[in-house]
């Protein structure tokens, strides 16, 4: 028999009045809407639907709907600084540097160049009124220039080098006068020029490059009217730092015409600029096509100067200029008619020859005089073993001499002759003796002392005065800068006594013990003198100058090179730096 299924009642629906009806509409007016829901799928096969119950669809139904914000508007929660990750830095094209090319190792500037550069002197007359150039410096040319007759030039500066090259280029007249100062960088691979004439007159000078790194110097002359290049040459010159210091004088060669050919008469000038803050001498010898020569001629180039040397008329011969100091040095040769540059050669390392047999050549040998010296304790040989053994240490060599009279034939094979502070007066023979060796190319040494009554005093009065000078036949003090809180023994110092010169570039004291004060004519050079309240003040105690082919150098006092002197330190640096001068290596 079958059974019988209970049958579930439905419940009557829920009968509301119009009342509630409104009341309800009103409530769901205010609510907010609620967000539609995602469709749901459906579920498969297999699977069961949760079902929810009763009470829970009612408490479902009756739940306020919340709206969540959006994630735009969701604030991130705090982040401590320890989980924090660096943010990495993102650089966009227009804010980002750009990297910087390495130098090469080949290319990077030496310290010790540097040092030396600025040991020289160049603050006169590179520095006047333009301060130094860009550090640093590695390599510093002095290139002639020609702007005569109807032409200019044309100066080019390109770098060769992976790197910028940083340059300072200035300009001077034939009288050693600044023009003009450029400081300008070339990238690598480019090329930077620079017509003289926009800051020159017509005439000659020099242009004077300092550069980081090593670059190609082109120079054209061309005609003014129309722009015609007449003549063009790289620059080979020697770069100024690489006389440190020069141990013996260089010699550089070359070949001229000047004979006549056809209708033309071909002119050959040597133009030699000085860039250095010292006098520059030389020699210059020209040889005929068959070997005759003329005598040497003595070159002397003020600081910053430059100048015009015509070769001989009516040759083919040879040249050759011996210096001592740096040098920019061009070759040019003009047409005769009409005269403008047809050629030009920048002389330099390439050009390097053997000296010229009549030209003067030094072995670094030192006389030492003693024959006009009385003085019993001063013609022992231990008075002269402190300086003896100092200059033995310089590889010179030292003759002491106790010839009288002096006569050619000892000084014949000699460099430097030392007279200090003679007591026996010197024959007008041997007056002679001396202003020939000075004049030829040999190189002079005057102590002087203290007093007017001493035998010494009138006798080194006698040799100073063969070159213009003399002493001031006194005792110099200083009470304020001494030693040993003694007025005679006067400190020299480099900031307020010394003065551009070769020989103190390197010192920074300098002592001398009852020592007398010079004067010299308009040829002499002051190097150090006395403070402004010394007695007396702002003499001269160290002069030097020219004569002829040689040197002088005169000193107020002898004691830097007696025993218990020579032991200070500050000795040993001057007698190097007096007998480096008088050899010509500085």
């Amino acid at each position: 028999m079958p059974s019988k299924t209970k049958k579930k009642s439905k419940k009557p629906p829920v009968r509301r009045s119009p009342v509630r009806k409104a009341a309800v509409r009103q409530k769901a007016k205010k609510a907010p809407a609620r967000p539609k829901a995602a469709k749901k799928k459906k579920a498969g096969p297999g699977k069961v639907k949760p079902s929810l119950s009763k009470e829970k669809k009612a408490k479902k139904a009756r739940r306020p709907v919340e709206v969540k914000p959006t994630a735009a508007a969701q604030k991130p929660k705090p982040v401590p600084r320890s989980a924090e990750k660096p943010r990495a830095e993102v650089k966009t094209p227009s804010k980002a540097r750009p990297k910087p090319v390495p130098v090469p190792e080949t290319t990077q500037p030496s310290a010790k160049m540097t040092a030396d550069l600025l040991k020289q002197k160049w603050d006169h007359p590179v520095y006047v009124g333009f301060g130094r150039p860009i550090p640093p410096v590695r390599v510093v040319q002095s290139l002639p220039y020609y702007t005569l007759r109807g032409t200019g030039t044309w100066i080019m500066v390109g770098n060769p080098n992976a790197c910028q090259a940083l340059c300072t280029l200035i300009l001077f007249d034939e009288k050693g006068q600044a023009l003009h100062r450029r400081d300008f960088g070339v990238d690598a691979g480019s090329t930077w020029s620079l017509k003289v004439l926009d800051h020159a007159d017509e005439g000659i000078g020099q242009s004077i490059i300092f550069a980081t790194v090593p670059v190609i110097v082109h120079q054209q002359i061309y005609r003014v009217r129309g722009g015609q290049i007449l003549a063009a040459a790289t620059g080979r010159t020697d770069t100024m730092l690489a006389w440190n210091p020069p141990r013996d004088p260089r010699t550089y060669g070359f070949t001229y015409r000047t004979s006549t050919d056809g209708f033309d008469t071909p002119v050959a000038s040597l133009i030699v600029s000085n860039p250095a803050g010292s006098r520059l001498s030389g020699y210059l010898c020209f040889t005929g096509g068959t070997g005759e020569s003329n005598p040497p001629r003595r070159l002397v180039i003020e600081p910053g100067c430059t100048r015009e040397i015509r070769c001989p008329p009516g040759h083919i011969g040879v040249g050759r200029l011996q210096v001592a100091d740096p040098c920019g040095m061009m070759l040019l040769h003009l047409t005769g008619n009409p005269l403008e540059p047809a050629s030009i050669e920048m002389i330099g390392r390439n050009y390097r020859a053997d000296p010229a047999p009549e030209v003067r050549q030094r072995q670094r040998r030192i006389y030492i005089d003693l024959g006009h010296i009385v003085s019993w304790y001063r013609l022992e040989q231990s008075f002269w073993q402190p300086l003896l053994g100092l200059l033995a240490g310089l590889d010179l060599n030292v003759t002491i001499g106790n010839d009288s009279p002096l006569a050619p034939q000892v000084l014949e094979n000699q460099d430097v002759l030392v007279l200090s502070a003679p007591e026996r007066p010197f024959a007008s023979s041997e007056e002679r003796v001396i202003r020939d060796f000075v004049s030829q190319g040999g190189s002079l040494l005057v102590e002087a002392e203290w007093g007017p009554t001493p035998d010494w005093t009138p006798v080194t009065q006698q040799v100073l005065g063969l070159f213009g000078a003399s002493t001031d036949e006194n005792l110099a003090r200083d009470d304020h800068h001494n030693v040993y809180d003694t007025p005679t023994r006067i400190r020299f110092e480099k900031e307020r006594n010394f003065l551009p010169h070769p020989i103190v570039q390197d010192l920074d004291v300098m002592v001398t013990n009852a020592g007398a004060t010079l004067t010299g004519s308009d040829a002499w050079t002051t190097v150090v003198q006395t403070s402004p309240k010394a007695h007396p003040p702002l003499r001269p105690v160290l002069i030097t100058r020219s004569f002829g082919f040689g040197r002088v150098c005169a000193m107020g006092d002898t004691n830097s090179w007696i025993p218990g002197e020579m032991n200070r330190p500050m000795d040993v640096p001057l007698t190097k730096a007096v007998f480096e001068w008088l050899l010509f290596e500085r």
